[in-house]
C-alpha cells in the first residue's frame, strides 16, 4: 500500500510523519519530533564508488561524511531521519515538504498586470510556485519558495542514503495556507473574522480568516511554547496583526500547535472577552504511534 510521508521545519524542531490511506479513512502510522539544531552543522553526505577486489567485481556505494562550507546537514540528523524510515520501502512512499518562513515568503497580486506577470506554463500552473489562493477581499496571496529549500535538500541526501536517485515528491505544501485551509473546510464562520493561533516550541504564526477565506498572514513571531513570558507577547503581537490586517474585532480565535494550555486560553479570553477562544485538533485520522515530544 502506497504512503504518504510529510517533513515540517520549524527553528530547530522538525517533525516528520507517515501516513497511509485504507478505505476512505487516513491513518498516522507513526510521527516523531527531530532535533534540528544539529541539522545544518558543516557535515555532508559525499557517495563513492568502492570497488571489492578485481575490476569484475561491482561498483559498490557508500556514503561518508565530510566537512565542508557548503554543506547543509550532519551525520546525527540524517541518521535519526533515516531510522525513521526503517522497514518502510521509501521507493512506495510519496513525499511533501511542507515549507514557512524563511524558506517560503507570500507576495498579494493586487491587479490583473500583477496577475500576467506570474509565470504560467502551458498547462496552465504557475510555475516556481508553491501556492495560489484567493482572499476574502477576492485579491490574491501568491506563495514563493525563497530560494534552495533546505527542506528538499533533505530528503535529497535521504534519497541518497537509501540508494535511490530521487525521491517522489508529488507536491510541496505552505504550512500557513494548509492550515487555514483545513480550518476553512472544518468551520462555517461566515461574516466572522476568525484567528487561527499556531504556536510552536519557538515560533508562532497568526493567520486571519474573513468569511471563512484567509484575508492576513502575520509574519512568524519569534516566540513560542519555551519562550519566556510567551502568552503575554502573544497576546500584545495579536493587536498589533489586527491594526496591521485592518480588523477592529474578533469573533474567534482557534489555538492549536504546542501550546493549547487553559493558561494561554484565559489570557486570550482575559484580554479579547467578546472573542470565543477554544482549542482545535485534527479529527478523523487514527492515530497508531507518536513520540512523546510533540502535541
Amino acid at each position: 500500500m502506497k504512503k504518504l510521508a510529510c517533513i515540517y521545519f520549524e527553528g530547530n524542531d522538525s517533525k516528520i510523519a507517515l501516513f497511509e490511506k485504507e478505505n476512505n479513512k487516513i491513518k498516522m502510522i507513526k510521527a516523531v519530533s527531530i532535533d534540528s539544531s544539529l541539522a545544518f552543522a558543516s557535515n555532508q553526505v559525499a557517495a563513492t564508488n568502492k570497488k571489492n577486489g578485481s575490476d569484475k567485481q561491482k561498483e559498490s556505494i557508500s556514503y561518508d561524511y565530510s566537512s565542508d562550507e557548503s554543506s547543509k546537514f550532519n551525520q546525527t540528523f540524517l541518521q535519526k531521519l533515516n531510522e525513521f524510515f526503517i522497514n518502510e520501502d521509501i521507493g512506495n512512499c510519496s513525499f511533501v515538504p511542507v515549507l514557512c518562513e524563511p524558506a517560503i515568503y507570500f507576495q498579494k497580486v493586487n491587479s490583473e498586470k500583477d496577475l500576467a506577470n506570474l509565470n504560467v506554463n502551458a498547462k496552465g500552473k504557475i510555475q516556481n510556485i508553491v501556492d495560489f489562493v484567493t482572499l476574502s477581499d477576492e485579491s490574491k496571496l501568491a506563495v514563493y519558495p525563497s530560494g534552495n529549500s533546505n527542506y528538499l535538500q533533505a530528503l535529497d541526501a535521504l534519497a541518497r542514503l537509501n540508494n535511490k536517485r530521487f525521491l517522489k515528491i508529488p507536491t510541496v505544501k505552505s504550512a500557513e495556507i494548509s492550515l487555514s485551509s483545513y480550518i476553512s473546510r472544518k468551520y462555517e464562520f461566515l461574516n466572522d473574522v476568525t484567528l487561527i493561533l499556531y504556536v510552536g516550541k519557538e515560533y508562532s504564526k497568526l493567520h486571519f480568516l474573513k468569511d471563512n477565506k484567509i484575508q492576513h498572514i502575520s509574519p512568524t513571531l519569534p516566540v513560542g511554547r519555551n519562550s519566556f513570558n510567551a502568552h503575554n507577547v502573544i497576546v500584545s503581537k495579536i493587536l498589533l496583526e489586527m491594526e496591521q490586517g485592518g480588523f477592529s474585532n474578533i469573533n474567534n480565535i482557534l489555538v492549536c500547535g504546542e501550546d493549547v494550555t487553559d493558561e494561554l486560553k484565559k489570557s486570550l479570553r482575559e484580554a479579547y472577552p467578546t472573542s470565543r477562544v477554544t482549542s482545535i485538533g485534527i479529527e478523523n485520522i487514527e492515530i497508531l504511534e507518536m513520540d512523546s515530544f510533540s502535541t
